[in-house]
Parts: C-alpha cells; structure tokens; sequence
C-alpha cells in the first residue's frame, strides 16, 4: 500500500475519531453553544443553585408511585456534589406558563449564580400545548433570569426513545414522530443559542424505561440519581473546582 496513502488515511480516522468523541460529548453534556471555559475563568460559586422545572425536578415518583419524595430527587443528588445551596423549585403538575408565574418567588427570591431550567413535560405530555406557546413561556422565563451574569442551564425534557413511546400510545405515524421530534430539538437549540444557555439534551441517558420509570413517565430513584449524573457532567464544566465536594 502506498505510503502517503496510509499517512492520509492514518491522519482521517484520527480526526474522525476526534470529531465522533466531540460529537458524543456535546450530546451527553450539551455545551454547544457556550465554550467550557479554562480553569481559571470557571465561575465560583457563592450563592444557590435553583432547579426550576415540574414534577421531574421536585421527584414525584422517586420511591414509591404517586408519593414526592424530594430526598430523592436530583436536586438532593446534585446537593451531595456542590458546597453551595441547591434549591428544589419543581412543582408537579407545572406547565411552562405556571412556572412562569412563580419566578420572581421561586427563583429571583435567592438571587442564584445559577439555574437549571427542566420545563416541557406537561406542556407536551399532560395539556397537549401548541409548541409555540411553550417557547414563548421558556423565552419569557429565560428573559427574567438572564441578569447577564447567571449560569442558565437549559434541559430538553425528553429522549427519542420516551417520545416514541409516548407517540405509540397516540398512534402517531412515523412522519409526525419525527417531525415533532424535529421541531421540539429545534425550540430547544434555538433558545440555548438565543440566551446563551448551556444545552443539555442527554439527561435520560442511560436510563431504562421498563427498570428504571415505574409509572412509565417519572424515574425511580435510580433513574433520578442518572438524571443528576447526566445533569452534572454539565454543570462541573462550568464551576470552579472550589465549589465540588470530593
């Protein structure tokens, strides 16, 4: 074999290589539109981290089907990894638009370095809302938080394995499937871009639906701890090494 060819064949599977591994990690952690920053620019932490969202933040169904346990939630999980206060500010039930109403009492109350917004679900699943409504509700949450300074983490609330388990329950064809798929994944990209939020769109990794979400919706412990793992990834990229509990 010629060997300028295996030079530039040896030179293209190890950028292949390295583009698949960056690929997999803005996946799992989903820093596409804000670069991680050096060690040294990483932001300290002094004050709260507020988990906003619904009954996927607050921990329904963490123990026991139909019973919240916040003890085993993700904010508990995350609590266990950072030096700074992480607050639980999930309701069950919540549709973007009702989030929306509790800010300024549930999240602007602690003034936090920073939020993770994990909103959709009942918007999508439970109230069957127009997708349009929903960016508008996010867009407007987003503009309250953003003090030009705040960490914002933004979380798709869905996999494609949960969406297409969801739309087998309403017979929906293949092509709808995926093209709401596609225009959710486009909402949610174009709001991190937009607020210069970080995207995590891998936060069911690793979870099994059948082990792992007893009601077919919400996670069991196990599965809530996942989502804290998957959540993290993320968030330790940002934060400064003073603010991770070993």
């Amino acid at each position: 074999m010629n060997k300028y060819f295996c030079i530039k064949l040896s030179i293209f599977i190890t950028i292949f290589v390295l583009l698949a591994a960056c690929c997999s990690m803005a996946k799992n952690v989903g820093y596409k539109y804000i670069p991680i920053p050096e060690n040294s620019q990483k932001k300290v932490l002094t004050r709260p981290i507020v988990c906003l969202g619904d009954s996927l933040t607050e921990g329904y169904v963490s123990s026991m089907v139909g019973i919240v346990d916040r003890e085993h939630s993700y904010p508990a999980f995350l609590q266990e990894k950072v030096n700074v206060q992480v607050v639980n500010s999930g309701i069950s039930g919540n549709t973007t638009k009702e989030t929306l109403d509790r800010i300024e009492k549930d999240v602007l109350a602690y003034n936090p370095d920073m939020v993770i917004v994990f909103l959709g679900t009942n918007d999508f699943f439970l109230r069957d809302l127009p997708l349009e409504e929903t960016q508008e509700n996010l867009q407007k949450i987003l503009d309250k938080i953003n003090d030009g300074d705040r960490l914002i983490f933004l979380v798709k609330f869905y996999s494609n394995q949960i969406l297409e388990r969801f739309m087998s329950w309403k017979e929906w064809s293949v092509r709808r499937w995926q093209s709401t798929i596609n225009k959710y994944d486009s909402m949610f990209e174009e709001l991190a871009h937009k607020n210069n939020a970080v995207l995590i769109s891998g936060v069911w990794e690793g979870i099994d639906i059948e082990a792992d979400m007893p009601d077919s919706v919400h996670p069991d412990t196990h599965g809530y701890w996942l989502i804290e793992e998957n959540i993290f990834l993320a968030v330790k990229s940002y934060i400064s090494e003073e603010n991770l509990i070993e």
